[in-house]
């Protein structure tokens, strides 16, 4: 299955930082967005259902750039100013020093949860599947597919808040 992967990465790599590149003006962020396409496909690897593989590395590069012009909108990079220490001696966190520290501590609490609930998870929220996609990966109805999120995000909330 990954044959097919590594020989679109040594084919097309070069071709994809270079578009990534030439659309965002960034060749670090080019490079960035390109290891996102390939680990995507890495993960769901269901680009037969949707045409060539070539078209949808292109149409996964095109939707990560997208997500990554939202956020910048959204989150304009803005320089944190330097704190007086002499009035203030607490040590300051940006905001991306907190949502690591959540992440980790979000990751700590999803590694204690069963299989089951980690996979229906990780399908709905880290790789953005709709319902359907979820149903059809798990083997489960609908119904089942809703009410195992659901048990799967009542754990975590009782293991964040004990």
């Amino acid at each position: 299955m990954t044959a097919p992967i590594v020989e679109a990465f040594q084919a097309y790599h070069a071709e994809l930082v270079g578009y990534c590149a030439k659309q965002l003006g960034d060749v670090m962020t080019a490079e960035d967005i390109a290891q996102q396409v390939w680990l995507e496909l890495l993960l769901r690897p269901d680009y037969e259902e949707r045409g060539t593989l070539r078209g949808y590395v292109y149409q996964i590069a095109r939707s990560r750039m997208i997500d990554l012009i939202r956020v910048r909108v959204r989150r304009p990079e803005q320089p944190i100013p330097e704190p007086n220490t002499a009035q203030h001696p607490r040590v300051y966190l940006d905001d991306d020093a907190i949502i690591d520290r959540i992440d980790v501590a979000l990751a700590q609490h999803v590694a204690t949860l069963p299989p089951r609930y980690r996979q229906v998870l990780s399908l709905r929220f880290l790789q953005d599947r709709s319902l359907d996609e979820t149903d059809a990966a798990m083997g489960l109805s609908r119904g089942a597919t809703k009410a195992l999120q659901h048990r799967a995000i009542a754990a975590l909330r009782e293991r964040m808040n004990p």
